[in-house]
């Protein structure tokens, strides 16, 4: 297979190669000395970039044209096979700066300037495997700004957001990345969707106060359980809590972070919790001390247990509740129909009270969604 690369920068001093291993994406740094005399080199240029650009698919604009000084720098490049399938690295190479690198990466800087032994790889997270991701935040970090494309789908978004946290960069990454959540706006969720942790993720990297506490507040009222189990980096203690870090399978290289006890999954037990003891507490007074006439109180008890039982409420769930949440009391409150005491039993047996079947659970629920609004920076950070 014929072999090719990428060029950030045809000036470039060092060389990332990118293999995937067993299913694990690694990365190589190699520091090149480039000399003016050395026989020039160069590559068959690529076609020029297309409307996929706009999509985020720019791999094709970066194999171009180049005058490479090292035949052991070519060498380096051409050596052994490179395969892309389906935008996932098999083996790439990219030329790159040093300097712009340790100017924008705390990883690059920290290893660069410490003159650290490159020969261990780096893992790349294995939810941002596209190819595509990295040459963006390569362009972004060598201040390519022509060749970064202001319009990309919010998976590539979320891959740019892991590999910028991943290295450090996240700073040089944020003007685009207002442009990108800008253009991207239609497709937030407003509902829980299996890509809301990512979206929580996205906003927390780039310091979106208002998205991030509209993503956990969605979290906390619509989820029924845990977040998934997502390869998603790590996310503040504060947010998370406590977490059990479990190492992924080798195919991912990572750790896997299961919400048991953290913040957000903490907030809907604590909800639900409340919303239960309310329900049984009516229950119990109805039944115990009555609320008004003999015959009401059976009417309402009666229609009260089997309105729960509809709602797989009776016997009451206890913690952590799977599979139940707020907004699901909140369907089940405007379904309970008012107690048809006051047009049968009032008028025969003279009583004067005004039945009510749940009077104190609909203002704990209220009360509820108040206080479920999302989380704030100043919360986790």
């Amino acid at each position: 297979m014929e072999s090719s690369f990428y060029v950030i920068d045809p000036d470039g001093d060092l060389l990332l190669v990118l293999e995937e291993r067993f299913g694990k994406i690694h990365l190589n740094v190699i520091k090149t000395e480039l000399d003016a005399a050395s026989t020039p080199g160069t590559l068959v240029p690529n076609e020029e970039p297309g409307d996929e650009e706009a999509n985020g698919s720019i791999a094709n604009g970066r194999q171009q044209q180049v005058s490479l000084r090292s035949s052991a720098l070519i060498d380096a490049l051409l050596n052994g096979d490179t395969h892309i399938c389906e935008g996932r690295i098999h083996k790439i190479r990219v030329l790159v700066s040093s300097k712009h690198l340790t100017l924008a990466s705390k990883y690059f800087h920290d290893r660069l300037n410490a003159m650290l032994d490159f020969s261990e790889s780096d893992v790349i997270p294995a939810c941002a495997s596209e190819r595509d991701a990295l040459l963006i935040l390569l362009d972004v970090l060598h201040c390519q700004t022509r060749k970064v494309p202001r319009f990309i789908t919010s998976r590539m978004l979320f891959m740019v957001a892991v590999l910028a946290n991943h290295y450090g960069c996240v700073e040089a990454v944020e003007a685009f990345a207002e442009v990108w959540l800008d253009n991207l706006k239609d497709q937030v969720p407003n509902e829980y969707t299996d890509d809301l942790p990512r979206w929580i993720f996205i906003s927390w990297v780039f310091r979106d106060g208002e998205m991030f506490q509209e993503m956990t507040s969605i979290a906390v009222r619509e989820s029924i359980g845990p977040m998934p189990c997502l390869a998603l980096p790590m996310i503040p203690d504060s947010l998370v809590s406590e977490y059990i870090r479990h190492s992924v399978s080798s195919h991912t290289g990572l750790y896997r972070l299961i919400v048991e006890t953290g913040t957000i999954e903490k907030i809907r037990q604590d909800s639900i919790g409340n919303l239960v003891r309310s329900l049984y507490k009516r229950t119990e007074s109805v039944l115990h001390s009555g609320s008004c006439c003999d015959d009401c109180d059976k009417m309402i008890l009666g229609t009260l247990i089997r309105h729960l039982q509809i709602h797989q409420l009776y016997p009451p769930p206890m913690a952590p509740f799977h599979g139940f949440s707020v907004h699901q009391f909140h369907r089940f409150l405007n379904s309970v129909p008012r107690p048809r005491c006051n047009e049968l039993i009032h008028p025969v047996n003279g009583c004067s009270e005004t039945c009510e079947l749940l009077p104190d659970t609909n203002r704990v629920f209220y009360d509820t969604l108040e206080a479920t609004v999302g989380l704030m920076f100043s919360e986790v950070l």
